[in-house]
């Protein structure tokens, strides 16, 4: 930045010492070689590309204040959609630990019922059947059990 304004003001200086009015003395003294005027002073694209690169190098200092401006105010809504995203990201990681936390209180009670039925397949009379019905009955309460795991598992996940 400081090489581009410093430039400006040499080619203002130069502009300044071309255009002065000549004092008496200088009028009859000797000149010599004179600079020419094109290379001494820029032309209509040097002043163009001067007048943009400083008000481009002018703007670059000022703060940027986009976020006060209600066109572009993105930055603060888009930290504002973050913050409730995260919000609900939290909420639904709640809701899915207290989701396992019940499955795996229906599985605990299920496999307490399996091991009821259990007990009372080894406690059940077998002369009822005698010998040769205890296979019959074993195959019976096993589909009985599985009915009641598929019922249970049914009720704690939901669809």
């Amino acid at each position: 930045m400081a090489t581009a304004s410093s430039h400006l003001l040499q080619v203002l200086s130069i502009r300044r010492v071309h255009n002065a009015l000549p004092t008496s003395s200088e009028t009859h003294a000797y000149k010599p070689a004179s600079i020419p005027c094109t290379a001494a002073l820029p032309g209509r694209r040097q002043w163009l590309f001067l007048l943009t690169a400083t008000t481009t190098l002018k703007a670059l200092e000022l703060p940027s204040r986009a976020e006060d401006i209600p066109l572009f105010g993105l930055r603060k809504k888009l930290k504002k959609v973050e913050e409730e995203a995260e919000e609900i990201i939290k909420e639904g990681i709640v809701a899915a630990e207290k989701g396992i936390i019940t499955a795996e209180r229906g599985i605990e009670t299920a496999e307490k019922e399996i091991e009821t039925t259990e007990k009372e397949i080894e406690t059940a009379e077998l002369d009822e059947f005698g010998v040769e019905g205890i296979p019959h009955l074993l195959s019976w309460i096993e589909m009985a059990v599985r009915r009641q795991c598929r019922t249970k598992t049914s009720k704690t996940v939901p669809a």
